[in-house]
């Protein structure tokens, strides 16, 4: 399975053919549009990535990556993550296999075995600790915890407002 999503807005045939009426400058407006849209849809990804996982910084928040691409004919907006194995697991939720788990900075595995973590208002467990030279999963099933399809789908009605309030600004300033 990819670690990478992206969305495209599709279905512009229709609308790239009534634009081909109004002059160059729509093309520039509809860019900037998308250009806000889509760095407000990498906002709303952040926003769910927050809410879902208790640790949403650093590498997650930088595997969102942006980019619009204005082809002269076309602008299409992508809002991406990658570059971590867990992100599309956790997109579309899954099932990972039984796997052997062995430390990769250190001697030893160090963990609260089953139970025995008592855990304080500040987050600090106590409580006896396991050290292993190896560790055997089972295996999980993951959940769908979708960030991205769930951020396209509440700023969808705003990206579609923007773009045609783009094309509709231009053709008020087209005599």
């Amino acid at each position: 399975m990819s670690g990478s999503v992206s969305f495209r807005i599709e279905g512009t045939n229709r609308l790239e053919a009534r634009l081909t009426k109004f002059p160059a400058g729509v093309q520039s407006r509809i860019g900037v549009a998308i250009s806000e849209q889509i760095e407000l849809l990498k906002g709303a990804a952040l926003d769910r990535m927050t809410e879902l996982f208790r640790n949403a910084g650093g590498k997650m928040r930088d595997a969102l990556k942006t980019a619009v691409v204005d082809s002269g004919e076309s602008v299409s907006g992508t809002l991406s993550a990658s570059g971590l194995p867990y992100l599309a697991i956790q997109e579309y939720g899954g099932v990972t296999s039984p796997h052997d788990i062995f430390p990769v900075n250190a001697a030893v595995l160090a963990f609260f075995g089953q139970g025995s973590a008592q855990f304080l208002p500040g987050g600090d467990a106590t409580g006896p600790l396991v050290f292993a030279k190896a560790v055997h999963h089972p295996g999980s099933v993951m959940p769908e915890r979708s960030y991205l399809r769930y951020a396209l789908a509440t700023r969808r009605s705003a990206i579609r407002a923007a773009v045609l309030g783009a094309v509709q600004d231009e053709a008020r300033q087209t005599p």
